[in-house]
């Protein structure tokens, strides 16, 4: 019975979110997952965060560490379930550390029609600023972080791949983590 109360938790939580923050969502709750799997005492909160963050078909980016059954290792076994397999081109993850000034640069590849979504959140004080540029050079979008996240949304006109940069504006390191749908 608790595997089914933490998917029913979980799936609440990705449904509370609209979909036009979907991905700043998804991207506070893998900063979640990371902190509650820190704390033992947060193993029920864990599994909510583990089913919305599976259901959501998330999934590391290419050559990214997984570290689900890193988190998954740290719930007792009953409320353990296997993970849900998304779309080839479902949404990703990125996590990492960024340093004060230092500027980061990724090559994403989006469907024309489809809505795009990149956003980046953080557990930290980080104040980041995300870009989205077009292989061409013409900026998409420019966000400034709020209340430690980013995001921006868009329809490509065309499919290809844009260019996603994220810079540190703090004068300390912050990790992050950055979520592309």
């Amino acid at each position: 019975m608790k595997r089914l109360c933490a998917s029913i938790a979980g799936l609440a939580l990705l449904a509370a979110a609209p979909p036009a923050v979907e991905a700043s969502r998804l991207a506070d709750l893998l900063v979640g997952a990371e902190r509650q799997a820190a704390n033992p005492r947060q193993t029920r909160q864990l599994a909510a965060t583990l089913a919305a963050l599976e259901a959501s078909g998330i999934a590391p980016a290419e050559g990214e560490p997984d570290p689900f059954p890193v988190w998954r290792a740290r719930l007792p076994q009953e409320s353990i379930r296997p993970p849900m397999r998304g779309r080839t081109l479902g949404a990703a993850f990125r996590r990492g550390v960024i340093n004060p000034g230092e500027k980061l640069e990724f090559r994403q590849g989006f469907l024309a029609g489809q809505p795009a979504e990149v956003a980046v959140a953080t557990a930290g004080t980080g104040r980041f600023v995300l870009e989205v540029v077009e292989d061409g050079g013409r900026m998409i979008c420019r966000s400034r972080s709020a209340v430690r996240r980013a995001s921006c949304r868009w329809v490509p006109d065309f499919s290809g791949a844009s260019i996603v940069r994220l810079s540190n504006g703090d004068r300390a390191a912050t990790d992050y983590v950055l979520v592309l749908r």
